[in-house]
Formats: C-alpha cells, sequence, structure tokens
C-alpha cells in the first residue's frame, strides 16, 4: 500500500519565510512532485526547472521545452530555443547562469525518479531551482511518512506561509526591492510596480483554498495522482 510524504517547501534567501507544507504519494515521480510544488506555491510553471541531490541532477531537456521555439528566462529576456546544442550561446549571454546547468553531477530526467527512492526518512532533504534566470532555490524536506486518511485527496497543501513572489521580478534581491518600492506610495517606481501586479499585493496572503482547487484539477484523474 503506497504511503504518503509529508513534505515542506521553503523558498531560500528571502523573508519573511516563504513556504508550504504538502501531502503526496510516495510513489510520485520528481515532475509530479514539481507540478505540486508549483501550485502550492502559487509559481506559473512558465520557467525550467531542476532537483538536486548530493550525486544527481533532475532536469527535463526534450519535447516538453522543445515545443515552445523562444523561452523567456525571467528579467534577462533571452530567446533562444531550449535543447542542449544551445547552451553556449545562452552562457555567452548570461554567464553567470552555468553554475546551474553545467555540473559534474549526472543528469537524470524527473519523470523517471521516484520520490520514495530519494526520501528514505524524516528529514532527507532535495534542492529544488524554478527559474534559471531569477533563481529561485527552494529547501525540500520530508517531515512525515504517513498511511493515507481514507476519503482524503491527495496531493494537496495544509500548511502556507506568506505570498509567492511575482514571477519575473529578478529573484531574491529583485523580491526585496519589489517590497520595499510597493510599501512606499511616495517612490518613484511605484506607480510602475503597482501596475505590473495589477494594483495589489499582499505579501502576508496566501490563497490556500484556491491552491488545492487547482491541484485538484490537476490531478483530478487517477493516473494523474497515481
Amino acid at each position: 500500500m503506497a504511503k504518503v510524504f509529508q513534505i515542506r517547501i521553503t523558498l531560500n534567501d528571502v523573508l519573511p519565510e516563504i513556504s508550504r507544507t504538502i501531502q503526496v504519494y510516495d510513489d510520485f515521480d520528481l515532475h509530479r512532485l514539481h507540478l505540486v510544488i508549483q501550485y502550492a506555491m502559487g509559481w506559473e510553471n512558465s520557467h525550467l526547472y531542476f532537483f538536486e541531490d548530493s550525486e544527481n541532477k533532475f532536469e527535463i531537456f526534450d519535447e516538453v521545452y522543445d515545443k515552445a521555439s523562444n523561452y523567456d528566462f525571467g528579467v534577462y529576456k533571452v530567446k533562444l530555443k531550449m535543447d542542449k546544442n544551445n547552451w553556449d550561446e545562452l552562457f555567452a549571454k548570461m554567464p553567470h547562469m552555468a553554475k546551474y546547468v553545467r555540473t559534474p553531477k549526472k543528469d537524470v530526467d524527473p519523470r523517471e525518479k521516484i520520490i520514495s527512492e530519494l526520501f528514505k526518512n524524516p528529514g532527507d532533504t532535495l534542492s529544488y531551482m524554478y527559474d534559471y534566470g531569477d533563481s529561485w532555490k527552494h529547501t525540500v524536506v520530508l517531515e512525515k511518512i504517513m498511511d493515507p486518511e481514507a476519503g482524503k485527496f491527495y496531493p494537496n497543501c495544509i500548511d502556507a506561509a506568506c505570498a509567492c513572489p511575482p514571477e519575473d521580478c529578478g529573484g531574491a534581491p529583485g523580491y526585496a526591492h519589489f517590497l520595499e518600492v510597493i510599501a512606499n506610495s511616495k517612490h518613484p517606481e511605484y506607480k510602475d510596480m503597482i501596475e505590473w501586479v495589477d494594483g495589489e499585493f499582499n505579501p502576508e496572503k496566501v490563497e490556500l483554498s484556491k491552491a488545492n482547487a487547482q491541484i485538484k484539477k490537476l490531478f483530478s484523474s487517477k493516473a494523474a495522482q497515481r
């Protein structure tokens, strides 16, 4: 019988702390875990990602991203076809990104790695990077291993702290600047910033019910759940 993993995701280098606690089946692959994290956090799943442990890097380089002939690397607006043959072009324009892509670790497809092969005991940890431009690094920690509750839908998000930053705001430094600007209506950038987020942004507001509704919609079929 499948177990349920309770996992805490914390966004690094951001204060106040932004975190989510999710529950997923232990036979989920890493790509499905990525999708749950995206909806739970409030990201838009519009950039590349990878998971990483001490030995492996788990990322996708195939048709999932090749369907789009152009890809937007956040605030840098670098356009290029997403396949490994174009990394030299990318690094020439954005050399700081090489450290996120070129590593001595073994590349593994996240759709072929089940999370129970990586999480063995509470406290086990993975690193999750979303958006190579803004470089949003998350710490992913297994908190509990439990039996599924009868009648309860999995995956789900059971706890959340603080709102997700806006996409393409410039990573942790850019988000800190964004918060500084929107807190001061007299700031010269205030009008542009507040219009960019459609007139409102509350860094403490989390719509947990909305996140769970989106997760449930995505994973509503038995095949998607398991």
